[in-house]
């Protein structure tokens, strides 16, 4: 045992003569001997593996103090979840919008108010209540619809908000001032409308150029149709679309009720497919039946409803019904005679200025008595 210790230890102090050996030669030679690139490239892999466990360390120390995050970064992960959650629910909302699902639609902005309130989300806000001021529309509940238009502008003026969002919602603004009769301040918010959408070159400019020829026909301007179809921005959008509008133009400009119903049957995809034109469509084309109607019993004291059905070359249960109406809402002074079939005419009276005058006066007189009776009673 103790020859072969000795041996062993023999072996070592050659191993470190032939290793110090080496050293002289490497720094002799200028550090290029292969000694001293294996030593280097040890030591690289020393300080890579001393690298990758400092790594490490550090990656378990920060995975064990991500369980210890502060309250306010999960609070914004969740906002953000739930940011992802809203706009899934937005998609679905505009889908059940689209396919006239009122209920499921109506539903899904509740909920989506009450969060996007919760988020402070300003653009998300004004574009969901533009959709719902939509949708009050379809439901013909007009007050509800003015009063989200109100609240989408309102949240609108607090940020930036972008040129086709801003368009969209004077496109509303036109279309439920139109509903109301003013079609003079819709034709303004229409005009606004298509000058920012045209910029965008979308289905929405020619949408409000069909808008503004409305709001003229309606306003009974209809020979300025002409003027805007023909002028620079409306030859940029001349089409069907905008024929249609021309050929309601000029039938209304004839009272001719042949005419109107011949360009609503041959652009009916372009007039009856929108829900707001055929309406007030709907509304032009029973103006022009009663002018229609009027302009042709001036002569008649009393005539028969056939008669008239021929003339105008409508149905006679329909020129029947129209008069009754008529007759009804104090348009048309007369009677229909069941018994004879036939429609007599009353003449107009003319108001007698005299009764209104002494209404006036005696009016007057009264507060000359009361002011009187003041004065006695402070005397006495």
């Amino acid at each position: 045992m103790h020859k072969g210790s000795g041996k062993v230890r023999h072996c070592s102090w050659q191993l470190v003569r032939v290793a110090r050996s080496d050293c002289q030669a490497a720094a002799a030679s200028g550090g290029n001997s292969p000694v001293v690139q294996r030593t280097a490239q040890s030591k690289d892999r020393k300080n890579c593996a001393n690298s990758h466990r400092l790594d490490g360390k550090c990656t378990r120390q920060r995975a064990a103090a991500g369980s210890g995050l502060p309250r306010q970064h999960s609070v914004v992960h969740r906002r953000k979840a739930r940011v992802l959650e809203t706009a899934r629910a937005e998609q679905a909302r505009v889908s059940s919008l689209k396919t006239k699902d009122y209920t499921n639609c109506n539903a899904l902005l509740s909920e989506l108010l009450s969060e996007v309130r919760k988020l402070d989300d300003k653009p998300l806000l004004v574009e969901i209540h533009l959709v719902e001021s939509r949708l009050y529309y379809d439901l013909r509940n007009f007050p509800r619809s003015r009063a989200a238009l109100t609240a989408a502008r309102t949240a609108a003026g607090a940020i930036y908000c972008p040129p086709a969002l801003q368009a969209a919602i004077d496109m509303q603004a036109g279309i439920i001032n139109s509903q109301e009769k003013d079609f003079r301040t819709g034709f303004s918010y229409f005009v606004e409308a298509f000058d920012a959408f045209q910029n965008f070159d979308t289905p929405n400019a020619v949408l409000a150029l069909k808008y503004m020829l409305l709001c003229k026909i309606m306003s009974s301007a209809a020979e300025e149709v002409g003027s805007l179809i023909d002028g620079k921005s409306g030859i940029k959008f001349a089409g069907p679309d905008v024929e249609a509008m021309r050929a309601v133009a000029a039938a209304y400009k004839k009272r001719s009720l042949d005419d109107f119903t011949a360009a609503l049957s041959k652009y009916s995809a372009q007039l009856k497919a929108d829900p707001v034109i055929f309406s007030h469509l709907d509304a032009l084309y029973d103006g022009l039946l009663e002018q229609n109607l009027i302009r042709l019993l001036e002569p008649f004291s009393s005539v028969q409803v056939g008669h008239v059905a021929d003339l105008i070359h409508m149905d006679k249960s329909v020129v029947e019904q129209k008069l009754s109406q008529m007759i009804l809402d104090k348009k048309f002074s007369g009677i229909l005679d069941q018994g004879s079939d036939c429609l007599i005419s009353f003449e107009a009276e003319a108001k007698n200025a005299c009764y209104s005058s002494t209404l006036d006066t005696i009016s007057s007189m009264s507060l000359v008595v009361d002011a009187l009776f003041q004065r006695a009673a402070k005397l006495a």
